[in-house]
């Protein structure tokens, strides 16, 4: 699977958070091939399970996104006001 949150997706420049969707003609300006490009979801979208990852059990939902600067708060385990 290859999913992304929009943000994320916006970071490429190739990503309109505006109209949801991969820019079919910068995509095609730049040689990027849009069925190369992951899924886009928000953030807090069901996304899969989980299936051989070690350390954890298979059917664990995959239920959100994290990325940059939200990612690194939790893992300072930042889950609270103040935290991190």
């Amino acid at each position: 699977m290859r999913a992304c949150d929009g943000s994320n997706a916006a970071r490429t420049q190739l990503h309109t958070i505006a109209e949801g969707r991969w820019d079919d003609a910068l995509c095609a300006l730049l040689g990027v091939a849009t069925e190369m490009l992951p899924e886009v979801h928000d953030s807090a979208h069901f996304f899969a399970t989980t299936r051989g990852a070690s350390g954890l059990r298979d059917g664990l939902p995959v239920a959100s996104a994290l990325g940059d600067s939200h990612a690194a708060l939790c893992g300072h385990r930042a889950h609270g006001a103040g935290g991190g």
